[in-house]
């Protein structure tokens, strides 16, 4: 009995390292064998299946490949059928800031910065007390962020992205800690004169919790 090849052989969903192989079922088929290579290479990958498609993984970018199928029957095996395909350019890499730094930092505000990325169109940054869900976000294009409104004493999580033309890059994070809330001096909450006379008079006040001397 003749052992048929597939009528042909199809590359789809093709990315910079993936494709899938694909041919139409053939009678009598038992099943498949894909082989596959990079046009320069000598050696063939081989798979054999009884689908009609196989996926590739591990493939170079941009780079030519020569594919092949064949039919295997019972007792034989049909010629191959040929085809080739190309795989698409890597993405462009997008590289998160390699740090993030907390600066002059008070009980209610601070300033973070970072390096500049090559291929950066801005930035995401993202901060929040240690104990929120969630984060407060700005996108800028600058290099820093000054913050304000923060709460004195307090842990605080930021973190910050690159976003490039296509993609965005993984976060880097940062802690920091907000100073202390500074001491309030309040004023004695009255003042009265008594014992007044044509040349003296005394002046009082409530003690004020906290208070050195008064002037």
């Amino acid at each position: 009995a003749v052992c048929t090849a597939p009528t042909s052989l199809t590359a789809s969903s093709i990315t910079s390292s993936t494709a899938t192989l694909s041919c139409p079922a053939v009678a009598d088929a038992v099943n498949y064998t894909f082989e596959y290579k990079t046009s320069a290479a000598a050696a063939y990958t081989i798979v054999t299946t009884a689908s009609t498609s196989v996926a590739l993984s591990g493939l170079i970018a941009s780079t030519t490949y020569n594919a092949r199928v064949k039919t295997n029957c019972t007792s034989t095996s049909s010629v191959y059928t040929l085809a080739n395909f190309n795989t698409s350019a890597a993405p462009a890499v997008c590289n998160p800031p390699t740090s993030l730094t907390a600066s002059s930092i008070t009980s209610s505000t601070a300033s973070l910065s970072w390096p500049a990325v090559v291929g950066a169109i801005n930035y995401t940054v993202e901060y929040k007390t240690s104990a929120a869900a969630t984060y407060t976000s700005v996108t800028t294009a600058t290099t820093s962020l000054a913050l304000s409104g923060l709460l004195a004493s307090t842990t605080y999580n930021a973190r910050v992205l690159t976003n490039c033309t296509s993609t965005s890059s993984a976060f880097t994070s940062a802690n920091f800690n907000t100073s202390a809330a500074p001491a309030v001096c309040n004023a004695p909450t009255s003042i009265a004169a008594s014992s007044i006379t044509n040349s003296t008079a005394v002046l009082s006040w409530p003690a004020v919790s906290g208070a050195s001397s008064y002037s």
